[in-house]
């Protein structure tokens, strides 16, 4: 699928949250040690659900500790690349974090997803993990509250990362920074993206509201992806050698 440019799609597309059948009716169990589904209920809610209508303020309109710039609205960065961006989790709360996203990877419900229960919906999409790090630069403590970032659609959806009822091993966090995140605390977490059919992943996106322009991490082309993945093989590999 041909890939648009980032900037013109994200000041063109109107927020558009996809919440297909595969994400908002996202049922994952885990097989327990018998061979049984163990028990779980799928959470019905995105991970980064627009904000009420009854919040007017930009992001670059509230209020924020001394010190703190935050990163301009319509910037793209690479995966790598760190933003420091506010948005209001709660009416009377203010979020102001530095995140990093540092990975985007591609895999396969075989590969990842082995002994888990899906319907059809789900194995329709592509399945991707997000892997970011975040510092708490406000406030407010975060405890529990999703890390706002989207999945970016090369059509231009938004794509909240799923919800699980136990903890997945492959790529822990489940889109929620610690139940205790309070200032200057530092996390590491990562994020399922359910791709919908026909759709690819261009990019990852915070974008709190549809009138503030998107802060992109662009996601490279597969070819890319696989260059950079042998460049870090091989530094990671030239660490390790013996001196």
């Amino acid at each position: 699928m041909t890939r648009r440019p980032t900037s013109s799609l994200l000041a063109t597309v109107a927020l558009v949250v996809v919440l297909a059948v595969a994400v908002t009716a996202l049922v994952l169990f885990d097989r327990g040690a018998d061979g049984d589904p163990a028990s779980a209920t799928p959470s019905q809610t995105p991970s980064a659900p627009p904000p009420e209508p009854t919040e007017p303020a930009e992001p670059t309109e509230l209020p924020v500790p001394d010190g703190v710039v935050l990163t301009d609205p319509g910037t793209e960065l690479a995966l790598g690349d760190a933003a420091t961006v506010a948005w209001k989790p709660r009416q009377e709360e203010v979020g102001v974090i530095e995140v990093e996203v540092r990975e985007a990877e591609r895999t396969t419900f075989a590969r990842s997803f082995a002994g888990w229960q899906l319907d059809d919906a789900t194995r329709a999409t592509t399945p991707w993990f997000v892997r970011v790090a975040v510092r708490n630069e406000g406030e407010s403590d975060l405890g529990g509250r999703a890390v706002p970032l989207y999945g970016l659609g090369a059509s231009g959806s938004l794509v909240p990362a799923a919800s699980f009822a136990t903890r997945f091993e492959p790529c822990p966090g489940n889109g929620l920074f610690p139940q205790e995140f309070g200032p200057q605390e530092l996390a590491e977490r990562c994020l399922v993206v359910l791709v919908p059919e026909g759709d690819e992943l261009q990019g990852v996106a915070f974008r709190p509201t549809e009138e503030f322009e998107g802060i992109v991490w662009e996601v490279p082309e597969p070819d890319q992806r696989e260059d950079q993945q042998r460049r870090r093989q091989d530094r990671g590999a030239q660490e390790d050698a013996p001196r």
